[in-house]
């Protein structure tokens, strides 16, 4: 009996076992086997959407992210605002005259933008800071004590939120209903478990020169995929346990 995909293989784990498949079995004629070219097309067409369903079931990574890089440039751009206001109090009236400058040029677009939802603040901070950064305003700004380094910091924490944003926007944009990665890889794994591999396997007797080759690479892959299935599992059960002994 040929080796079996196990059944706490992840998706990903399902997925790179089916393009294994696919790669070694375009490796050999199977015009006259109508069978196996019709399972060998099934178990494509289910791993695209395995596949799909993968990527869009990783959305939630992205939203993460998104948060974590809004969290960095709210921390600078409230940075710079402290920082601008303490030179709106020093004694150098230059200084204090071009904080003050800079300061009721944030006001018109709004000073607490790193509030307002991504696309306000996106917008709000793109124009604001492209008023800095104009020769007679960057001048002005650049005198201020500390202030310029923090609108670099601010400029590109500003772009890395709004690219992750942008990355996020293009994925929904693009977003169809979708089968569960849980669900889908149990559909791939029993077309591979239940009709290529017995199919495979039944011929190959009759045809080793042929079938071979092709049963030796897809068992080979699916023994190391099971492997490190199995190796989590035992990790994830002896984590478990060491929690529950904690907790007594």
């Amino acid at each position: 009996m040929s080796t079996t995909i196990y059944y706490y293989c992840s998706g990903d784990e399902i997925n790179s076992i089916g393009k294994t498949i696919e790669t070694e079995g375009a490796k050999i004629d199977t015009s006259d086997d109508a069978l196996l070219t019709q399972i060998l097309a099934e178990e494509k067409k289910e791993r695209l959407v395995l596949e799909n369903s993968i990527k869009y079931s990783k959305r939630g990574s992205i939203s993460a992210k998104l948060k974590e890089l809004d969290d960095i440039f709210d921390h600078d751009f409230t940075c710079m605002k402290g920082f601008i206001t303490a030179n709106r109090n020093m004694g150098n009236e230059e200084i204090a005259t071009n904080a003050n400058e800079i300061w009721d040029l944030m006001g018109k677009y709004n000073r607490q933008l790193h509030t307002l939802s991504f696309e306000g603040q996106f917008t709000n901070a793109n124009i604001l800071f492209s008023k800095f950064e104009e020769p007679e305003m960057k001048a002005k700004l650049e005198k201020l004590v500390g202030v310029n380094d923090c609108f670099v910091k601010a400029k590109a924490s500003l772009k890395n939120a709004e690219t992750c944003y942008e990355e996020l926007n293009a994925q929904e944009s693009q977003m169809v209903d979708v089968i569960a990665p849980s669900s889908q890889k149990n559909i791939l794994r029993n077309i591979i478990n239940e009709k290529l591999l017995p199919h495979l396997n039944n011929w190959n007797m009759v045809q080793p020169d042929k079938y071979g080759a092709l049963l030796d690479a897809i068992e080979r892959r699916i023994e190391d995929v099971n492997a490190k299935a199995r190796a989590r599992k035992t990790r994830n059960a002896k984590e478990s346990d060491e929690d529950t002994t904690s907790e007594d």
